[in-house]
């Protein structure tokens, strides 16, 4: 069921019967969990979402893009020494959920040694057609249509779901592939609906979609989102954070989750600022960055005004609160300020200026962003450039913070949060992103360098990016879940039971005071985790 603009999709905290609701309203809801839901509706119908008191709170659907992949140098292969084999461990049991850009089904890494596939379920968000029962978009394949697809001299004339970017497979190889760390799990790949630049919404999707399988084949799950965003507050307080939390409470699953790769990107502000204080952020700009916004987070107890000056010296003139919403020209470029209301789930408020990606008549250069505080009591102000996935590093702040640089949902507590770090010189990568005092984030990291893995085509590459680390953790997980799961020496080892003993078996010979912003508690040592295990 694709749909067309005149729909929106939203992720809304509801009780009661949402599905009646939004079926009077002309639209669709998708149950992921409790109270959380996805709801796809006209437009023209949000306004009368707040005219029903089984609607807690709502938000829109927000873009995610690839935690990688960075261009690297072909090196060796950093799975090997991960691989925990005095065990005869390999995952089998256990499913290892991608949600990612899709997966190169014939690539021989998801291949058995009979010839058939280890791929269970390939969830293509992208081609409308069979869509998995309860969700609108999508056309699902089971391991029977995979097998059948394989065996042609044409499989995607049979099964026409690809990975076109390439990021999915190289992360599902990591992962789960033969040469990979969990090389005897069963694979359920989801892939997202749009190449680089997915939805908050289809991540959820796909959380609920192999968590659902999962239940019914009576099986844990390990899961994999090598995805992000900047677009929030990083504190795990959105509808988005929450609901994956929520999610995290069902089954017997563990979730891992990238980093990002904005560690040093410039795309973070930070400053305290106080009472009759004026400070600038100012950022360069590229004109080919046509997905520009600046999100700000400041204290609702904060009165704080704001002024944009373009690289020609036009002004926008002092924006307020007061203003809520405005339209700034700069010529034939124009910016929307929205100046959000505060929100039941969080008392930072927010405030966002959008540019207009409708006009060729962007404006690069240095902009000017003046902060004014007419009165503080928090003094504290957070500002967010989208992601490099989205602007490049071209487009960053002059002045940047380099902590609290981790994308969303990586800032989700009961997700594993994994950072990167350059294991053939010892070194965090400069990329990963990181928490700070607040935000104890990453809690570990895993080689994110140089990463040797399957190659859409059928061959093997080089990548970066921490989207490479994560899959380490991941992938170690499922074996963690065969021991104990499967093979029944703690059924219970999943959630926050595995993430801790990942935590406390990791690597901290660099002793470094932990937390640190960016080696969380230290590098993913899973011999050390299975000493403790035992």
């Amino acid at each position: 069921m694709l749909l067309d603009n005149t729909y929106t999709e939203l992720i809304v905290k509801f009780s009661g019967d949402i599905i009646g609701i939004i079926n009077s309203l002309g639209g669709f809801a998708e149950i992921l969990e409790c109270n959380y839901a996805i709801v796809t509706i006209p437009v023209n119908q949000v306004n009368n979402l707040y005219n029903y008191k089984e609607v807690e709170y709502f938000e829109p659907s927000k873009n995610v893009t690839p935690n990688g992949t960075l261009k690297t140098e072909m090196g060796t292969a950093e799975i090997l020494p991960i691989k925990f084999t005095e065990k005869n461990l390999n995952g089998k049991g256990v499913i290892v959920g991608i949600i990612d850009s899709g997966i190169d089904y014939i690539h021989k890494d998801f291949i058995n040694n009979d010839g058939t596939s280890r791929i269970i379920y390939i969830w293509d968000q992208s081609i409308d057609g069979n869509n998995p029962k309860g969700f609108i978009h999508g056309s699902e394949y089971t391991s029977n249509d995979i097998n059948k697809a394989i065996k042609e001299s044409e499989p995607y004339s049979i099964l026409p779901s690809q990975d076109l970017i390439g990021h999915g497979t190289a992360v599902t190889g990591i992962a789960a592939g033969n040469s990979g760390i969990a090389s005897q799990s069963l694979i359920i790949s989801v892939k997202l609906g749009s190449n680089k630049v997915a939805k908050t919404t289809d991540i959820l999707r796909g959380i609920k979609y192999i968590i659902d399988k999962s239940i019914e084949l009576n099986m844990p799950a390990s899961i994999n989102i090598s995805y992000g965003m900047n677009d929030g507050s990083h504190t795990g307080n959105s509808l988005f954070e929450q609901s994956i939390a929520s999610m995290c409470n069902k089954w017997k699953i563990s979730i891992s989750v990238a980093m990002g790769n904005e560690g040093s990107a410039g795309h973070h502000f930070s400053a305290v600022i106080k009472a009759d204080q004026t400070i600038e952020a100012d950022f360069a700009y590229q004109s080919f960055s046509k997905n520009l916004y600046i999100d700000i987070w400041k204290s609702f107890n904060d009165n704080i005004e704001f002024e944009l000056v373009s690289p020609n010296r036009a002004s926008s003139g002092t924006l307020y609160a007061k203003d809520e919403m405005k339209l700034i020209r700069f010529g034939s470029m124009y910016i929307i300020m929205n100046y959000k209301p505060i929100s039941h789930y969080n008392r930072m408020q927010e405030i966002v200026f959008t540019f207009s990606n409708e006009s060729d008549g962007f404006i690069p250069g240095i902009w000017k962003l003046i902060i004014k505080c007419t009165y503080a009591v928090d003094q504290k102000i957070d500002i967010w450039l989208p992601t490099i996935a989205e602007v490049g590093t071209s487009t960053a702040f002059l002045n940047p913070d380099n902590l609290l640089t981790l994308t969303l949902p990586s800032t989700v507590e009961r997700v594993i949060s994994v950072g990167g770090y350059n294991s053939a010189i010892g070194s965090l990568a400069y990329f990963s992103g990181m928490g700070n005092e607040n935000i104890s984030k990453p809690d570990l990291v895993a080689p994110a360098v140089n990463i040797y893995s399957s190659k859409v085509g059928g061959d093997y590459d080089s990548f970066s990016g921490t989207s490479m680390a994560s899959p380490f953790v991941c992938g170690s997980a499922a074996l963690m879940m065969e021991w104990g799961i499967v093979k029944g020496n703690m059924p219970f080892l999943y959630g926050e039971s595995l993430k801790a003993y990942l935590i406390k078996g990791a690597d901290r010979s660099n002793k470094r005071k932990c937390p640190d912003f960016g080696w969380g508690y230290g590098v993913l040592d899973l011999k050390n985790t299975f000493i403790l295990l035992e």
